[in-house]
């Protein structure tokens, strides 16, 4: 039997997805984090699918034996030191599948956000050229 979200309810009960899942998947096909950089090291963005936020910290969930190149980032122009999300690797996709929906049960954000540092946001010229404009102009080295 087929719900009008377009998966069965054997799914829904079987793997207990809701639609947010059943969507999410159907658009990126994995938990997995990939991570796509552009730009020199001095002036780096990178583009994080499925990355997680867990225990107030960044977390990178991979299989181990894939490759994930070199990523780090900073959050905003007076972090002298960058930002490097923490890595878990796993022996299988199915148990990184199992950690993600069982363990961290994460709240899915299915459109683009951006993470950025901004202080003085008070002061219009810092809120627009420290932290505004940079992060916009992260976002459309990816458009």
């Amino acid at each position: 039997m087929k719900s009008s979200a377009g998966f069965s309810l054997s799914e829904t009960t079987k793997n207990i997805l809701t639609l947010t899942d059943s969507r999410f998947i159907r658009q990126n096909k994995t938990w997995e984090t990939t991570i796509q950089c552009v730009g020199s090291l001095y002036n780096q963005s990178c583009l994080y699918h499925n990355l997680y936020y867990v225990d107030g910290t960044f977390m990178i969930l991979t299989v181990e034996g894939n490759y994930l190149r070199p990523y780090s980032v900073r959050t905003d122009a007076f972090n002298l030191w960058p930002t490097t999300p923490n890595k878990r690797f796993f022996d299988s996709y199915s148990n990184l599948e199992k950690f993600v929906r069982n363990t961290i049960d994460p709240k899915i954000i299915p459109f683009v956000t951006v993470y950025f540092g901004q202080y003085w946001h008070y002061n219009i010229g810092h809120a627009l050229f420290d932290g505004l404009y940079p992060a916009y102009v992260a976002l459309i080295r990816f458009s």
